[in-house]
């Protein structure tokens, strides 16, 4: 059965990673997974890609003939980025602006954010596309927003609203339901076609 453990060497002192990646194989696993909650490490100022400590790590578990999956980090926008860019941040329902410290607090929706996080993925691929320990790479992580729900920033709401534009199939001006939300409530779009202007209204359902 092939079977695969995470490991976070980031959290653990180097000194550590040889005793922890050897066990990894002692007790059987085949894959060790690294670097979904790590942007930090690679990216620790912006433009400042640090990977050596990561190519330690990966020629450790190669040592060991463990194989390698990568996964992008995403999920966890480093602290400089929430602060140089807090509109990338996502906002509940509530009107609550998300604070950096969680993880999958950005808007996925956010031009900067996925500006940021294409940047940050090229470069781990550049350098680790052709490393022979690697065998596979994740994308993100649990895209959830960890029970925070929909993003109400206004990225999300634009893409929101264009998309019902699209979608819209009646006549100019028609009346289009766009779908309930996790808090109860349902939007209806106003769409005049010719200029894909969008009006919304909120209510109770």
């Amino acid at each position: 059965m092939t079977i695969g453990v995470y490991y976070y060497p980031e959290a653990w002192p180097e000194s550590q990673w040889e005793r922890d990646i050897a066990n990894i194989k002692k007790f059987g696993f085949e894959y060790i997974h690294l670097a979904e909650f790590a942007w930090a490490f690679m990216e620790p100022t912006e433009g400042n890609y640090q990977f050596r400590w990561l190519d330690k790590v990966i020629a450790i578990a190669q040592r060991n003939g463990l194989k390698v999956v990568l996964c992008t980090p995403s999920a966890t926008p480093p602290v400089w980025l929430s602060k140089a860019h807090p509109e990338i941040l996502m906002i509940s329902a509530e009107g609550r602006r998300m604070e950096h410290g969680s993880r999958e607090q950005a808007d996925w929706s956010s031009p900067v954010y996925r500006q940021y996080v294409e940047k940050i993925d090229a470069k781990m691929a550049e350098h680790y596309g052709a490393n022979p320990a690697v065998w596979g790479w994740q994308l993100d992580n649990e895209l959830s927003h960890y029970g925070q729900g929909i993003s109400y920033a206004l990225p999300s709401q634009l893409k929101f609203r264009a998309r019902g534009c699209a979608k819209s199939t009646g006549p100019s001006s028609a009346l289009t339901p766009i779908g309930a939300t996790p808090s109860g409530r349902r939007c209806i779009t106003t769409s005049t076609r010719s200029t894909c202007r969008i009006s919304a209204t909120w209510s109770r359902v």
